[in-house]
């Protein structure tokens, strides 16, 4: 008679050569059957639903007693069946898929099978008090993958919002450090801590800016505002699109895609130069590399979405190509200042 921790080992390879073929398939982004339906969001919350539920009563029986040989062969057959359920739905998603929406596939995917296979492990080796942690990281895996998106419009959208985001952060701190400044400059109070010797500050809060470098953040501030326009107007117009699945449509997005999250980095970069003292070689360098790449993304929409947005876009260009010119201008102005 085969053990109920022998089925359990037994169930972890099938669990993970199910994984396996997910990968593999994955890799090979085959094109969609003519009339096959993309997957709902109703099935993949069923499937995990279910999954859950036969994670569950492997974690309860088992976190009991030790079940029988049948009743194990049953419970794990369950959980194996929706784990491979789970898996045939996302290779279903991954027909037709950029790389974006086959790494959010892959990523959704990889959790739940590790969860799975770590709270069989724990029946293996006989911890069977030890099954409640596991069962409830099978849970929070699921919950995750209920999330992921499942066609490449919607795996794009969320990185384009994703990148937003972090430039709307960037313009924040950006901000703050200005207020800061002003504040600071404006109370002259000098920093008086260690000379009293008590309540010492150990925040080591950042150095103010300069008026002149005040000056400079301001204008790029403005270019950063720029870039979290034109990042809007990407996620406002993909929102339009019928469907992201053609060839050339997803290659459009991939593109823009890449740039957009250049353009992340170096507003990044741009904010982080920003900071006092600052250096004019990075801050030039990074504003001129800001420029370069809101230049690219604007020139790689292509006709079927420009067209629509033809006077929005001159705009952007046109906000972009001034702000360039003023931070370069500030910087002029404050060097000479201090070389005076």
């Amino acid at each position: 008679m085969v053990s109920a921790s022998h089925a359990a080992s037994r169930s972890i390879s099938k669990l993970q050569e199910a994984s396996n073929v997910l990968t593999s398939s994955l890799q090979s982004s085959t094109k969609a059957t003519p009339g096959e339906q993309a997957p709902s969001k109703q099935e993949l919350q069923t499937l995990i639903e279910g999954l859950k539920l036969e994670a569950s009563k492997v974690g309860l029986m088992w976190g009991n007693n030790t079940p029988s040989h049948a009743e194990a062969e049953s419970l794990l057959a369950g959980l194996e069946q929706r784990h491979s359920q789970l898996l045939t739905l996302l290779c279903r998603a991954g027909f037709s898929a950029g790389p974006t929406l086959l790494n959010s596939l892959q990523s959704a995917a990889s959790p739940v099978t590790a969860a799975c296979v770590h709270l069989l492990n724990c029946i293996s080796s006989d911890k069977h008090g030890e099954v409640a942690v596991p069962t409830g990281k099978v849970w929070a895996a699921c919950d995750a993958a209920g999330s992921t998106a499942l066609d490449n419009k919607t795996a794009i959208g969320r990185k384009l919002l994703h990148i937003s985001r972090s430039v709307k952060d960037n313009i924040r701190e950006v901000q703050d450090v200005i207020s800061e400044s002003r504040l600071q400059t404006s109370e002259q109070q000098p920093a008086h801590d260690l000379e009293h010797g008590s309540d010492v500050d150990l925040d080591f809060e950042t150095e103010p800016l300069r008026p002149g470098e005040i000056e400079s953040a301001e204008a790029a501030l403005s270019l950063i505002q720029a870039v979290l326009d034109i990042l809007k107007l990407l996620v406002r117009v993909i929102l339009t699109e019928q469907d992201v699945s053609g060839e050339t449509t997803i290659d459009d997005w991939e593109s823009l895609l890449f740039h957009a999250k250049s353009l992340a980095d170096v507003s990044n970069d741009l904010a982080a130069a920003l900071f006092a003292p600052q250096d004019k070689d990075e801050v030039v360098s990074a504003t001129d590399s800001l420029q370069t790449g809101c230049e690219l993304v604007l020139d790689e929409i292509p006709d079927r979405l420009r067209t629509p947005q033809t006077d929005i876009l001159e705009s952007l260009a046109h906000r972009v190509s001034c702000a360039h010119n003023s931070v370069m201008t500030k910087l002029s102005v404050d060097m000479s200042t201090l070389s005076l």
